[in-house]
């Protein structure tokens, strides 16, 4: 074997491979036959191989006998004769030729346990009576009609071989040569068989094939014939096939049907099979409207048919009416019952290969079509190669994501996405698919939109992670706003599904706060499925909280150099918000004040009013006068902590700090009259300090305290005095940087506490403004300051801090004033 490829490939260039051999039941023995394949397309065939060796018998007569039969291969052109393709001819008589791929009937006959079927030799019988008719209508005698040159091809069809013997009629003396040898003995007629050939040639031209067509009817209903003997017994044959069996079989050659004629027996023509034979042959002849109603009728068949005749000759005119858009979706029905029929190595090699992947790119098959292949994709991708996946089908699915005119056919691109995903380039999957689903989330098809969704939500894991962080949120993010609740739903469903792709930043500055809104949502579904996401969001985010708290209390360890520290002193000082000079400014006063008030005043009692404002409380000891406040004991624990703040005098001392300033905010009483309107850092600027968030009003809930105008704005001092209670005399000593006016110590009333909101604001020599350190992490300072930035030039706190020169603010008091 090995030594013949070798030979047809180098010197006689044969384009076909031989491979397996295929037992012929010729007595001739003029052939060896050999499946072949294609060496260009791969394609199957069957290869006649004349072997030229000098040690057969009657070499010369078979070499001339195989160059006759080659020669009538080549210039018999019909469709019921077996199909030449190619071959070539040895300088030493070898011969190899390709013909269609095809099985000898006497193979089948042989290896089949049981007889064939009814339709089959129906249709057998009357493609070969039909083949005989082109002969002899054309004055040739076949002269060698046998099972055994009778040729099953994978269609059903049967096609008429071994021309060998085939030649004139007038010339029917030169049979007497080889054909009493070539032909079956079974098969010979009378006239034949006794060598008269003078009245052969007499006589019709189809006698003797009209003979040898009987014959070949018993043999394929009886299953045998070795003897001529047998042709009496006509119990196998069916009784409406009688009386043409019998004119077939006359013993008169005059008398004898004329092989051609077998097809208008009435037998022949009530068979629906051969009908449904001849109307697939000339559908192409066909007009619209028979076309239609044949397509309809077809998938009610489909389940009487033979296999080889669904899969070889209805799926080709399936896959011709399908790109022509003529057979609709019944032409697919009747694809996806052959997939039943066949095995799947045949359904790869000749339905997807052969016919999907040609659909899939083809852009004029009718759009219904396209749906239904979308939807039975998963059928067909598993049998491609990811070259087609790439180039075929994504590539139809681009353009199908891009037609408006067809949303079944977009929803059903949308959905086919996950079956060929994991199939998909980088490149396809991460850019050219996300941009596809970017317009495709705001389609006008609500349903569109919810499977977009829904199926971006699926791709996620297999997505890279820089195209997770880019779509998954933004894409999501939108559809919760999305007016069809299913979408709404599918969102939030889809962030749920993907909650282990977003940082904690990410979910609490862009997701939570859209899906708060949706607790109250208008749909069940929805607000179910948002409790969930904020639950599981809590969850993640108090465990960031609790890993936060444990690295704190480690950095805090490690810069106190293992010493331990009171983790509630630190966690109270760290929240500050950054006010630490602050304390110590608002230390020295008190310090000071108590001082001189010790002298000056030597009462003890204070009024409801001071210890509702926080105020110290005098008590009186055996050492004199003491100062103790009235705050609680976090507050007590977290004015101890000491402060390096530049601005304080008394940087590095252990000092109480007022309640105004402790790490507990005042109560809304407290502040209430202590802040103008005009200023915007009032409450808000305690309540807001780090959400992120902008001024806010009495709908969102954070404007519902009562803030009374006043008629010139609060300086730094009044703020302070306005919080810490009257003096009862001038402070005798300042914190460094300020120094006071004789202006303030005229301006101060007799009048008692109520003196107080009259104090003109004292003169702040304030030195350069310097860098401030940053405060802790997560206190939110920044988005704080940069407010800041934006409100009026009459912010006291961030005159206090150095953020402002005093033009302004120098400008603000004398219009108080």
């Amino acid at each position: 074997m090995q030594y013949f490829q070798k030979l047809i490939q180098k010197d006689l260039g044969f384009t076909y491979t031989l491979n397996e051999p295929v037992v012929s039941h010729d007595r001739a023995e003029i052939w060896a036959l050999h499946r072949g394949t294609s060496k260009e397309t791969g394609d199957p065939a069957l290869v006649l191989h004349f072997e030229a060796s000098k040690s057969r018998p009657g070499l010369s007569q078979k070499q001339n006998l195989a160059k006759t039969g080659l020669m009538r291969l080549k210039t018999l052109r019909h469709p019921d004769v077996l199909k030449y393709l190619t071959s070539v001819e040895g300088s030493d008589g070898t011969i190899y030729a390709a013909v269609e791929d095809a099985t000898p009937l006497a193979t089948i006959l042989a290896n089949s346990p049981s007889k064939l079927d009814r339709e089959a030799m129906q249709w057998g019988l009357f493609t070969i009576s039909r083949a005989l008719g082109f002969l002899h209508s054309s004055g040739l005698i076949h002269g060698r009609l046998n099972s055994s040159t009778v040729f099953v091809t994978p269609t059903g069809d049967w096609k008429l071989g071994g021309l060998e013997c085939v030649t004139q009629h007038t010339q029917a003396a030169t049979l007497s040569q080889h054909a009493a040898s070539l032909q079956d003995h079974s098969y010979q007629s009378p006239e034949f068989s006794s060598g008269r050939w003078s009245s052969v040639a007499a006589g019709a031209p189809s006698a003797v094939d009209s003979w040898a067509l009987g014959c070949l009817m018993f043999h394929v209903h009886a299953g045998s014939l070795t003897a001529p003997d047998q042709l009496q017994n006509m119990a196998a044959l069916p009784k409406p096939l009688l009386s043409a069996y019998q004119k077939l079989l006359a013993s008169n050659a005059a008398a004898r049907a004329p092989a051609g004629q077998l097809p208008n027996h009435p037998y022949f023509k009530a068979s629906k099979f051969i009908e449904l034979n001849l109307f697939v042959e000339n559908i192409a002849l066909k007009g619209p409207l028979e076309r239609e109603a044949f397509m309809s009728k077809l998938p009610a068949m489909m389940d009487r048919l033979p296999d080889g005749f669904c899969t070889f000759k209805i799926l080709p005119m399936l896959s011709q009416s399908i790109e022509s858009g003529a057979g609709g979706s019944s032409a697919f029905s009747c694809v996806m019952k052959t997939k039943d029929r066949l095995s799947i190595q045949d359904f790869a090699k000749i339905v997807v290969k052969k016919y999907a992947v040609l659909w899939f790119s083809n852009q004029q098959i009718d759009r219904g079509l396209k749906v239904e292949l979308y939807n039975n994709l998963n059928i067909f991708v598993e049998h491609m190669d990811d070259s087609d996946v790439n180039s075929t089908i994504f590539n139809s699915m681009a353009s199908a994501f891009q037609d408006m005119q067809a949303p079944a056919l977009r929803d059903a691109a949308v959905k086919s996405v996950l079956v060929i995903s994991d199939r998909l380039t980088d490149k396809n999957l991460n850019s050219v698919l996300m941009s596809h689903f970017a317009r495709l989330q705001v389609d006008p098809e609500p349903a569109i939109r919810t499977n977009t969704t829904v199926c971006l939500g699926k791709l996620a894991p297999r997505l890279s992670s820089t195209a997770r962080n880019k779509v998954l949120a933004a894409a999501f993010l939108r559809s919760l706003k999305d007016p069809f609740p299913h979408a709404r739903a599918a969102g939030i469903n889809a962030i749920l599904a993907t909650t282990e792709y977003y940082s904690v930043k990410d979910m609490a500055t862009r997701l939570l706060p859209s899906i708060v809104t949706l607790l109250i949502d208008s749909s069940d579904e929805v607000r179910t499925a948002a409790f969930t996401v904020v639950a599981k969001f809590q969850e993640k985010l108090s465990r960031n909280h609790e890993e936060m708290l444990r690295a704190e209390e480690s950095t805090t360890e490690v810069s106190n150099g293992g010493r331990s520290t009171n983790s509630s002193t630190t966690r109270a000082g760290s929240t500050g918000w950054g006010l630490s000079s602050f304390s110590s400014m608002a230390a020295a006063l008190v310090s000071t004040k108590s001082e001189s008030g010790a002298h000056a005043n030597k009462s003890t009692g204070i009024s409801s009013e001071d210890f509702k404002r926080g105020r110290p409380v005098p008590t009186t000891s055996a050492n004199g006068p003491e100062v103790t406040h009235n705050k609680p004991v976090a507050q007590m624990a977290s004015s101890n902590v000491k402060t390096n703040d530049p601005w304080d005098a008394t940087s590095g001392s252990s000092s109480s700090v007022p309640p105004a300033f402790s790490s507990v905010p005042l109560p809304v009483g407290g502040m209430s009259q202590a802040v103008p309107q005009n200023t915007n850092l009032g409450m808000g600027s305690f309540g807001d300090m780090g959400n992120g968030l902008g001024d806010d009003d009495d709908a969102d809930g954070w404007g519902d305290m009562d803030i009374k105008s006043e008629s010139k704005p609060l300086d730094d001092e009044d703020l302070f005095v306005s919080m810490m209670g009257q003096p009862k005399a001038k402070p005798t000593s300042v914190p460094r940087g300020m120094t006071t006016s004789n202006s303030n110590s005229s301006s101060i009333k007799s009048s008692g506490e109520d003196g107080l909101w009259d104090l003109a604001p004292p003169k702040v020599n304030r030195p350069k403004p310097r860098a401030v350190a940053r405060p802790a992490a997560g206190l939110g300072s920044t988005s704080a300051a940069r407010r800041t930035k934006k409100t009026s030039g009459n912010d006291d706190w961030e005159a206090l801090l150095g953020g402002t020169t005093s033009k302004r603010r120098t400008t603000g008091r004398s219009g108080a004033r």
